[in-house]
């Protein structure tokens, strides 16, 4: 009995005849065009939003006011973006193209969905997308300010405000969706709003290297798409 361990290259993805294949249990099957990207990002040490954007012509009025508002940036250029991580080798990433007004990426949507007593009523819809992934975020927290205000009740012989669902965290729910998603996946972050509750849903499994031990019982932060994350991170979001 031979028995042979095969380690896992440096130099992935291999091709055998022009075709990349994977073990799955007792099968081999083809690698496709998805996770076939995915090894060559992995063979360079980027991360998806770190790929070159196949759309070079940005503009990002949207995320200089957010600077001009929050950091107080009065001058806004090139060595801004360079700075956030959004221009390299003189070319914009894909987390620009994320950020920027001109946002076509085919899976940056947000679908949100206020339901009556059951899913089937339908009271309001709302679909973003073709927006920077920061105006969506905006539009989402605006929506959710209009339908979830604070309300008040007496309580003995006071009136005290209560809050249906905390702002803060739906805010935080909604960025970690964008920031977190997997971006190759097709599909739109989902939002269903219900009289007491909202169901968050963002396309994509763990990242690699995370298990779901590491998820549950630790404390373990790891971005699936840094730049984009490090830039809600400066703006404080």
């Amino acid at each position: 009995i031979f028995e042979m361990e095969v380690r896992r290259g440096k130099n992935v993805p291999y091709l055998y005849k022009g075709q990349a294949y994977r073990r799955m249990d007792t099968a081999t099957t083809q690698v496709d065009e998805n996770e076939l990207f995915k090894l060559m990002l992995r063979k360079r040490n980027l991360t998806y939003d770190a790929a070159d954007s196949s759309h070079q012509e940005l503009e990002f009025k949207t995320l200089e006011q957010f600077l001009q508002e929050i950091l107080g940036i009065t001058q806004f250029d090139k060595n801004i973006l360079i700075t956030l991580g959004l221009i390299k080798s003189g070319k914009f990433n894909i987390a620009a193209e994320l950020l920027s007004d001109q946002n076509t990426h085919a899976n940056a949507s947000l679908d949100i969905v206020r339901f009556g007593t059951t899913t089937s009523i339908i009271l309001d819809r709302n679909r973003l997308d073709n927006l920077s992934v920061l105006t969506q975020y905006q539009r989402a927290v605006e929506m959710f300010q209009l339908y979830y205000k604070p309300f008040q009740i007496i309580e003995g012989f006071e009136r005290v405000s209560r809050e249906r669902i905390p702002d803060a965290a739906f805010r935080e729910a909604v960025a970690n969706a964008i920031v977190h998603r997997d971006y190759r996946i097709g599909g739109s972050i989902q939002i269903a709003m219900f009289s007491d509750r909202i169901d968050i849903t963002s396309p994509g499994g763990l990242p690699n290297g995370l298990t779901i031990e590491n998820y549950l019982n630790d404390l373990v932060s790891m971005p699936r798409n840094p730049i984009l994350a490090n830039v809600f991170y400066r703006l404080g979001i």
